[in-house]
């Protein structure tokens, strides 16, 4: 996990790291957030400190609170396929437990290695297999939740099919900790698949890649559609050359293809590949654990705070998508790139920031949407880091003030300085 100071390097803050205030569990920080709520104070969430690159700068911030100690896994009932798990368990952690059972949760969100239980509902980032199998709101059936006042409130339920009241569970994931301090989460959970298989292919540019990313998903339905091409701080030198082997050259776009099934259609899987793209070529069970251990490894140092390096996530229609970065190819040459094919969404590996005003005015009225996804604190000063929502921000508002009228959770972390 990330320390306070470290997590801290990614916002702009008065005065430092602000106090830590870390409780042993839910029930005895009951009073103490209550005060804080009273007095005015500003409080941060922490959990494994590794999400804190998302979102704006807080307003203020007066406290910091560490769920890290709220780590236990309450009750796993591998027989109903759910697990009732603590914030601040470390979701690698969590995933052990549940292998061990033959069982698993797809979630991927980037810096894995520090991300908890709480931090993945909150940014609701699910990461690579997020479009073949579900996101965060799929798999999440009942939370337990801490709000400012003191008092706690849960939504949904400990059993896969439980329909009674409005689902709020929704609601909280992906709400960046402005509504509510996560204490417990109810998950439904998959069967593991007993066999895996990676490939690549490589392309001259990136329309030919969409395409065929899209001809895959809808004929084999790969767990993970990963494009990629080295640049600006991605799978560039060091610890990352062994990576680099195994994937494109600098100046060619790369596709990492992912299959996760049982062994029968896994190899049907394969053959259908092969014959879409006689050019795949497939690693072995090591080659293929060394390549995605060393894609989080690459993905987590391009997030460090103060490196330099900027990402900008885009997600448009394939077709417009590709024209969108054949624009950022002109302006930003030699940037590193990565993302979800088939979900048609880019990460941007860079320098700077300047160019994401033009990218947004650009394509101002048409399904371009931008978020400066990580930038040290100076580079976000008077950019939304968000971008334009669809969402009805008056309504996210109304919400905020009658969850937490004081603003005392996480605030402006969220779109619109919620």
């Amino acid at each position: 996990m990330i320390s306070p100071s470290q997590a801290c390097r990614w916002l702009k803050l008065k005065g430092g790291v602000p106090p830590v205030h870390e409780p042993p569990d839910p029930e005895s920080c009951r009073d103490w957030i209550r005060e804080r709520n009273r007095a005015g104070d500003a409080v941060l969430i922490l959990g494994g400190g590794g999400q804190w690159f998302l979102g704006n700068d807080p307003e203020q911030a007066t406290q910091v609170l560490s769920v890290r100690g709220w780590d236990r896994i309450l009750d796993h009932s591998p027989g109903d396929l759910t697990v009732t798990v603590e914030a601040g368990c470390p979701l690698e952690r969590l995933q052990e437990t549940l292998s061990e059972a033959g069982q698993f949760l797809p979630f991927r969100p980037p810096n894995y290695r520090h991300a908890t239980v709480g931090g993945a509902v909150a940014t609701a980032l699910a990461g690579r297999f997020g479009l073949a199998m579900g996101g965060m709101r799929e798999f999440l059936i009942g939370i337990e939740v801490l709000h400012a006042d003191g008092r706690l409130s849960h939504a949904g339920g400990r059993v896969v099919k439980n329909v009674a009241g409005y689902d709020l569970c929704k609601l909280y994931a992906g709400s960046m900790g402005t509504l509510g301090i996560i204490t417990h989460a109810t998950f439904k959970v998959r069967p593991l698949p007993p066999a895996s298989r990676t490939g690549f292919l490589e392309f001259d540019n990136l329309s030919e890649l969409l395409e065929t990313a899209i001809s895959l998903r809808n004929q084999v339905v790969p767990a993970a559609l990963e494009l990629f091409r080295p640049g600006m701080g991605f799978l560039e030198g060091g610890e990352a050359s062994g990576l680099r082997r195994q994937a494109a050259a600098s100046d060619r776009y790369g596709l990492a293809i992912e299959l996760r099934d049982s062994e029968g259609p896994i190899q049907w899987k394969s053959r259908a590949v092969r014959q879409r793209c006689p050019g795949i070529r497939f690693l072995d069970t090591a080659e293929a654990d060394s390549f995605w251990k060393g894609w989080d490894r690459e993905l987590s140092r391009a997030l460090e705070p103060d490196n330099g390096r900027v990402v900008v996530r885009i997600s448009a229609p394939a077709g417009l998508l590709e024209e969108v970065h054949r624009w950022v190819e002109q302006t930003l040459p030699g940037h590193g790139l990565s993302g979800h094919a088939a979900g048609s969404t880019l990460l941007i590996f860079t320098t700077g920031t300047d160019f994401l005003r033009d990218l947004r005015s650009r394509w101002e009225n048409q399904p371009v949407y931008s978020t400066l996804f990580k930038a040290d604190a100076a580079l976000k000063q008077g950019l939304e880091v968000w971008g334009p929502t669809t969402q009805p921000l008056p309504l996210m508002r109304r919400i905020k003030e009658q969850f937490d009228p004081r603003r005392t959770l996480n605030p402006g972390r969220f779109w619109g300085g919620i």
